[in-house]
């Protein structure tokens, strides 16, 4: 029965001695995240050109009315151009005759073409059909979260040789107008 008794308490701190080792079965998988962030570029008007109609006087005439806000992740430029038609021709960077939501066959257009500038970046530019740097190809750094305003000067010079619109007819609604895109691009490009 010793014998019996000595197999049993063996048997027994064997299964001891292998429960207190025993452990739980387990897997793992890692997997790491490398990431980076997409440019991202935003203009818009925040402050409109004001006041419309622009009552032009003879001489120099200027409107620092407009402001840009810009929103960029990277550093940017930003870029000024204008409309162009078939209408409007060579005449393209000139305030033309317009009506009725379309530039006048023929029209009256203002002589001296229509200039802007970013305010603190240099002299005035003439606007043309081609994008041209607005800020006088001055690189602006990284925008921030509240985005970097840009406060715009528009000029125009009017002569003898250029015509009022409303005073050929009381019930003339033409305008002299052209439509100026903004554009920001990266400062890498």
């Amino acid at each position: 029965m010793l014998k019996l008794y000595r197999s049993i308490l063996g048997a027994l701190a064997g299964l001891a001695l292998m429960a207190g080792t025993a452990r739980t079965a387990s897997a793992q998988a890692v997997q790491t995240v490398d990431a980076d962030i997409n440019s991202a570029l935003s203009v818009s008007i925040s402050t409109a050109f004001a006041p419309t109609p622009w009552l032009l006087s003879q001489g120099a005439n200027t409107n620092s009315s407009m402001v840009l806000t810009a929103l960029a992740n990277i550093p940017y430029h930003l870029q000024v151009s204008c409309d162009t038609s078939a209408t409007k021709g060579a005449l393209a960077n000139r305030l033309f005759e317009y009506n009725s939501g379309a530039y006048v066959a023929a029209g009256k257009y203002i002589n001296a073409p229509a200039k802007i500038r970013a305010l603190g970046a240099g002299a005035a530019a003439d606007i043309t059909t081609t994008a041209t740097g607005l800020t006088n190809a001055t690189t602006q750094a990284q925008s921030g979260v509240g985005g970097r305003t840009h406060s715009v000067e528009v000029s125009q010079f009017i002569d003898f040789g250029d015509s009022s619109l409303s005073g050929s007819s009381s019930s003339n609604t033409s305008a002299y107008h052209m439509v100026i895109t903004f554009t920001i691009i990266s400062a890498a490009v």
